[in-house]
């Protein structure tokens, strides 16, 4: 046991070096991330197909345990699907479909399998191979579709009335940006577009034959090009509305052809329609390591050997798989915090496919039938490796493909790159200390390798090894999901108090209260805090005005709108009011004057009413335990809405003085003393 654990603890400390090395490479900026993405690249289509084949090849036949992981890898996949659907299910559909198509599946080639490789050898990679297909299948499949519930981004083609048909990209109803556009006479234009007019670079191919390689303006040849005829002639120029203006060489026009070109073959490439399960389907099929882990586990089945010629390249790329993929993915590995808006999504994401992995792996160590075999075990723990592995780099691909909100899927992406290597890492120390690993170095293919896993993993059994992994596995993801759950808490986005002015009829009924509650003071009730004033515009009243309302000849004045605006509001009567006489005009003066302090008086109520909410609020953050993290921010929020409550009043008591003293001269007594009583309070 000693000997196994110590085997393990060097084997696991070999990947952590690679990891690092990485890791230092793209911090001395020697490679960057677009290096690393072609070697993992290069790898999933070379070096990994080859260390699966080799590796099916060189063992015996193993039983029908070695299938066991492809139902938890499915099982995981599904229930963190499930949470976070639950979780965001009121969010946008577009947010939705993200973060859920980022739970599912994993980038299992870039550390599982190095890591099954480095700590269990070619047998621990046979017994992933079929964790490696259900996880293919998820990321294919469940991580496309849920992705792609979000909607296209663009139409598959668009039919015009013309017979033409149009496959691009789209802004609104208008054509912009790239785009490929069949004519009825089997012409065709392949380049860039704006305002739904051929705009920027392109390629037009004539139906009779030839080309138009160059720029483009307002849907006609403009600029430099390389037209070709059909008989083979070149003309190079300068275009002019379709025309040539002016000769020039043909040297002089080699990089607006070279422009068109890139610009065709990026309107041919662009992704339209989507969202699909033949989509799906035929993404599936273009896997490598698909039918790599098929062809090996049928193979071993039927226990026939790969050809010589094949066995012999298999045999030479292998060994180089575990060294790419694990400093490509150092490289990648670069930790970063996401921004404050963004923590409690990443957080959510990364905590559900984390503690769905756990939970999952641990109760089929425990209650899954043939579990208790050596080869079964063994391919349930690789199958935790690969459900511990961080977003497969085709969850972004997905997400660039549907126009979602790329930022936030990078975000979730980096996110899982470090906290998948320390899970690996604890992973592995935990089997090679709990003796669930053959003693045995990997190296060349021995038959004995599988006897000694049998006996080793019979060994551990017998002492209940398993159980205890499992138990801690059941324990770390339950700390997993509390930790989430308290960071989520704290970087909630803050949930601010909207107040709207609630029409004329709320207002008017505010005013009945304030009227009712003329006595209160008196009676020994505490006074209400004054509520703000309005805007400045308010005291600059017109002549002949209240000093409430700005009036114009025009039969406008300045009045409160439903947003809370000031805005010019159409004054009743205006057209009547300028044809009667200065009798008539001093009665309605004084109307208007009336009924600008009575929407006064109601718009007193109303701050009154939305300062006692604040307070309220205030109040409620202070006493509330699950809101102490956000009271600092709270409270600032509300101190600044009450600093311009404070500024508003004093505008408001201004205005209501220069009313005051134009009232004085009226024969508005009422209104004076209730103006006096409200000033008072």
């Amino acid at each position: 046991m000693e000997s196994s654990a110590v085997a393990v603890l060097a084997r696991t400390a070999e990947c952590a070096a690679l990891l690092f090395i990485g890791y230092k490479l793209r911090s001395a900026q020697l490679f960057s991330a677009t290096d690393a993405e072609a070697a993992q690249r290069l790898a999933g289509y070379l070096t990994l197909p080859a260390l699966v084949l080799h590796s099916c090849n060189v063992l015996p036949p193993l039983t029908w345990h070695a299938l066991l992981g492809a139902p938890v890898v499915l099982a995981a996949s599904a229930a963190a699907a499930g949470f976070c659907w639950l979780r965001f299910r009121q969010r946008h559909t577009r947010e939705r479909a993200l973060l859920c198509g980022s739970a599912v599946g994993s980038d299992a080639a870039a550390i599982a399998v190095p890591f099954v490789e480095a700590v269990a050898g070619p047998a621990g990679v046979a017994a992933a191979c079929s964790a490696l297909i259900a996880n293919t299948l998820a990321v294919c499949i469940g991580s496309y579709l849920l992705t792609g519930s979000a909607g296209p981004a663009f139409p598959e083609s668009y039919k015009h009335d013309d017979g033409g048909s149009y496959r691009g990209e789209w802004r609104g109803l208008t054509k912009e940006g790239l785009g490929v556009y069949t004519y009825q006479s089997g012409a065709r234009y392949e380049g860039e577009w704006r305002n739904n007019l051929k705009d920027g670079r392109g390629v037009y191919y004539f139906p009779k034959g030839g080309t138009y390689e160059g720029e483009w303006a307002g849907g006609v040849m403009s600029g430099t090009g390389l037209r070709t005829y059909s008989s083979g002639k070149v003309v190079a120029g300068r275009w002019e509305g379709g025309q040539l203006a002016a000769p020039l060489e043909l040297w002089q026009c080699a990089a607006a052809a070279e422009g068109a070109a890139e610009a065709a073959l990026a309107a041919r490439r662009v992704v339209v329609g989507g969202g699909k399960p033949i989509d799906a389907a035929q993404l599936l099929v273009v896997q490598p390591v698909l039918w790599a882990a098929l062809l090996g586990l049928s193979l071993n089945a039927l226990a026939l050997p790969l050809p010589g010629s094949i066995a012999a390249v298999a045999a030479a790329l292998a060994p180089a798989n575990k060294a790419l993929m694990l400093l490509s993915a150092g490289m990648l590995l670069q930790p970063s915090l996401p921004q404050p808006r963004q923590i409690s999504d990443v957080t959510a994401v990364v905590a559900a496919r984390t503690a769905a992995a756990l939970f999952c792996v641990a109760n089929a160590l425990v209650l899954l039938p043939g579990c208790g075999h050596p080869v079964g075990q063994l391919s349930v723990l690789a199958a935790a490796a690969v459900l511990l592995s961080p977003i497969p780099p085709l969850a972004l691909e997905f997400t660039r493909n549907f126009r979602l909100n790329e930022a936030l899927s990078t975000a979730c992406r980096d996110a899982s790159l470090p906290a998948s290597a320390a899970l690996l890492l604890l992973l592995a120390l935990g089997v090679g200390c709990l003796g669930l690993i053959p003693v045995a170095l990997p190296g060349p293919a021995q038959p004995l390798e599988l006897q000694l896993l049998l006996q080793n993993a019979a060994a551990a059994d017998a002492s209940g090894a398993a159980a205890m992994l499992a138990a801690i596995m059941v324990m770390l993801a339950a700390a997993i999901v509390l930790a989430a759950g308290y960071i989520q808490e704290k970087f909630a986005p803050e949930k601010s108090v909207k107040m709207r002015y609630a029409g004329p009829a709320a207002a008017a009924a505010a005013a009945a209260a304030v009227e009712q509650a003329g006595g209160g003071a008196a009676a020994g009730h505490a006074p209400r805090t004054p509520p703000a004033a309005p805007p400045a515009a308010l005291a600059r009243g017109g002549s002949g005005g209240c000093g409430c309302c700005c009036s114009s000849s025009s039969g406008w004045q300045l009045g409160w709108n439903q947003q809370q605006h000031w805005a010019p509001v159409p004054r009743s009567g205006s057209s009547s009011s300028s044809s009667s006489s200065s009798n008539s005009s001093s009665s309605s003066r004084s109307s208007r004057c009336q009924a600008a302090h009575r929407d006064m008086l109601c718009e007193v109520a109303m701050q009154g009413q939305q300062q006692q909410q604040l307070q309220s609020h205030l109040q409620i953050q202070q006493e509330s335990p699950s809101c102490l993290e956000n009271f600092q921010l709270a409270k600032w929020h509300a101190r600044q809405r009450l600093l311009q409550q404070q500024q508003r009043k004093q505008q408001l008591c201004q205005s209501m003085q220069a009313a005051r003293a134009q009232l004085r001269t009226s024969s508005t007594r009422p209104m004076l003393l209730q103006a006096n009583r409200l000033m008072a309070r």
